[in-house]
Order: C-alpha cells, then sequence, then structure tokens
C-alpha cells in the first residue's frame, strides 16, 4: 500500500509561497518514492499568505479597485469561499508593507482605508461573516482609515472633517458613526491574530511594530499617543478598553478598532485557517505529515503554522517532519526530524533556487517505515 503524505506548510518568506513550497517539497518526495501519494494543503497563520490558503482550497478570488497605504489606486484580492457568505481578507493586500517601497514608509501618513474598501465590497457581494488576516500592514491608524471606508466620519475639535491616519489620531475629537454601512450590524467579524501585544504602551503597535514600518522616535512617540488618544474615546464611548484585549495592537492597532467599532473576536489565525479549509479531514487520510516554513526558530514554538500542524499530528496520532528554509540552533521537537535546506545545500542556493532545492531536500528525507 502506497504511504500517503500531507504536505502542510507555510510560505517560504522572500523565496517561495505556501503553494510554491508544498509543489516542490511534493515533487521530491515522488521523485525519491514512486509509489508515495502525495497531497498538499497549505496553510498561513493570519499573516501574508493567508488568502492564497483559502484559494487553494477552492475559494473564489474576488479583485477589487482600492486605495494602497498611502491613497494611491491599487488592484487588490480577497477571496469569498464556497457558501457564498464568509470572506478571507488579507490586511496586507490593500493596507500592506509590501506595497511600498523603502523610502516610502511612513506610517505617520499610512492608512487601512483599503482594507475597509474590502470589507465594503465583500459586504456589497452578500458576505455577512469576514475573516480578516492581520499581519504585514504598513500603518499605524487604529483601524480608523479602515472605518472611515464603511462610513464613519471623524472630526476635529472644531467640528471639522479629518482625514484619520497615524499621525492625525490625537487631533480627533468625534467619530460620526450615523453613515456606517448598516449591514454591519448584520456582519460578524473574525480578526486571525497570533500576537499579544496591547494596543498602546511600551509593548503595543506603535513601540513594537512602527519603527519596521519606518517610525523615527519622535514618530513612534506621536504615533503612541494618538493610539492613547483613540483608546480613550473609545472606553469612553463605547465602554471597551482595548488595553486589556491581548492583540489589540495587531496591525498597527486595526485588531484593536475591529474589537470596538465591528465587535471583532481575536483568534488564532492558525487554528481559524485550520477549522476553515478543513485540515483535520485532510489529516485523517494522511499516513504521515510534512510541514515547514523559511525559517524554524522561538517563534515556531508558539502560535505560528509549524507548531498549529505539529499539535494536531500529536492530537491525531500521526508522524511528521519538518523541511525548512533554516533551523535555530538547539530548536527540536521530540521524534520529528527536521531538515533544512542552508545544512543540505547552503544559504547561497537555497536563496538563488529555492525550488530546486527544497525539491532535493525532499528527495533525501529518509521516510519512516
Amino acid at each position: 500500500m502506497a504511504m500517503k503524505i500531507l504536505v502542510s506548510t507555510d510560505k517560504f518568506k522572500g523565496t517561495l509561497s505556501a503553494a510554491e513550497a508544498g509543489e516542490a517539497i511534493a515533487r521530491g518526495l515522488r521523485r525519491s518514492n514512486r509509489s508515495t501519494e502525495v497531497r498538499l494543503h497549505p496553510l498561513a497563520d493570519g499573516g501574508d499568505g493567508t488568502l492564497e490558503c483559502f484559494l487553494a482550497g477552492g475559494a473564489a478570488r474576488i479583485e477589487c479597485r482600492v486605495h494602497d497605504p498611502l491613497m494611491r489606486p491599487v488592484q487588490a484580492s480577497y477571496a469569498l469561499l464556497p457558501d457564498g457568505l464568509t470572506a478571507c481578507i488579507e490586511m496586507a493586500k490593500a493596507s500592506g508593507l509590501v506595497l511600498l517601497r523603502k523610502e516610502e514608509l511612513n506610517p505617520l501618513r499610512t492608512t487601512s482605508l483599503g482594507t475597509g474598501e474590502l470589507i465594503r465590497d465583500a459586504i456589497s457581494r452578500g458576505v455577512r461573516h469576514v475573516l480578516l488576516g492581520i499581519g504585514g500592514s504598513a500603518t499605524n491608524d487604529g483601524g480608523a482609515g479602515m472605518m472611515a471606508a464603511l462610513g464613519a466620519r471623524f472630526l476635529d475639535k472644531a467640528g471639522d472633517d479629518m482625514f484619520p491616519c497615524g499621525g492625525s489620531l490625537s487631533r480627533m475629537a468625534e467619530v460620526d458613526e450615523r453613515n456606517l454601512l448598516p449591514e454591519l450590524q448584520a456582519t460578524t467579524f473574525t480578526a486571525l491574530c497570533d500576537v499579544t501585544n496591547p494596543f498602546y504602551g511600551e509593548h503595543g503597535a506603535a513601540r513594537v511594530y512602527a519603527p519596521q514600518k519606518g517610525a523615527s522616535e519622535d514618530d513612534v512617540r506621536v504615533l503612541d499617543a494618538g493610539l492613547q488618544h483613540l483608546a480613550s474615546w473609545i472606553l469612553r464611548t463605547k465602554g471597551i478598553d482595548l488595553q486589556r484585549v491581548p492583540g489589540a495592537g495587531a496591525g498597527g492597532g486595526l485588531a484593536g478598532g475591529a474589537v470596538a467599532w465591528l465587535g471583532a473576536k481575536l483568534r488564532s489565525g492558525i487554528d481559524t485557517v485550520m477549522e476553515q479549509t478543513h485540515y483535520d479531514r485532510a489529516l485523517q487520510w494522511a499516513d504521515i505529515v510534512v510541514t515547514g516554513e523559511g525559517k524554524v526558530d522561538s517563534q515556531s514554538v508558539s502560535g505560528k503554522v509549524v507548531a498549529g500542524v505539529l499539535r494536531r499530528v500529536s492530537q491525531a496520532g500521526k508522524r511528521a517532519i519538518i523541511i525548512c528554509g533554516d533551523a535555530e540552533p538547539g530548536i527540536t521537537w521530540p521524534d520529528v526530524p527536521i531538515y533544512s535546506m542552508v545544512s543540505f545545500a547552503g544559504s547561497a542556493r537555497s536563496l538563488s533556487r529555492p525550488a530546486e532545492c527544497l525539491e532535493d531536500v525532499a528527495a533525501s528525507v529518509a521516510l519512516p517505515g
């Protein structure tokens, strides 16, 4: 009887998508053992690559013209799941770092408005549950831009309209919500979030993540003050203390904004993706599971794709193998062998010919008997 192998990797960041990595591994496994039956089930943890996982699972790609983080027109997409009522919207597609050149990074100016435009389009098509992938954002506006796209008006102390972005939040005096999309009342939101950062403060959105989005030390102080100001308004008007919501700082605070305005529930990204793509059903079929990502390190152990897969594999009493780009010294899982592209072929070949190298590593794997 042929050995059944399920390949469930995350993306190999900067080189291969989860689907591309899975295909390369499958080619290598089949090359070394022609009797092996291989199925692919790419995964993500709610960040970059989440949309592609749903598309690989049969969701429809919906194209939409929206605004990028600097308010320029951009073509973005989201996934409409087969039930026609659920959409997966990846924040990075409209409001992500990948849309900006290095010299354009400026979280004082960037906005999450494009993410709101994707949500608005999905709702117009009858979607009533939104899976919101939060990761890779270029913004620090607490989700205010998103809400502007959904009908909220942000007003300054003079009662004049203001454009909400990271650098202007401290000037906000009021939010007029009378023109919010009425369909929002009948729409539920799940924000896919695997971090626990608070909305503001020492470990909050601005201080932890804004520097990698282009913020200087002075910018960080402005951004953090803006989020504090927004959080105070939300506490005063809605009775929600975002500082008590673990993960509210994700996505430049968009997670917190989604909780406050949209009633979003923050959930583990990998667990939600597994549930929505029926991962346990795929796992039942397999004898062995191959998982992996670009680098297996201390973050992989807590909440990422590899940890999520290995947890499910252990619960199902199956066997697993990790194939990765590189592995941090000392990272191990009991009874789970780790194969590294860097160890196999060196850094240069791993980066210059990643698919070919990953296929060769997979072909060298010693499958359990």
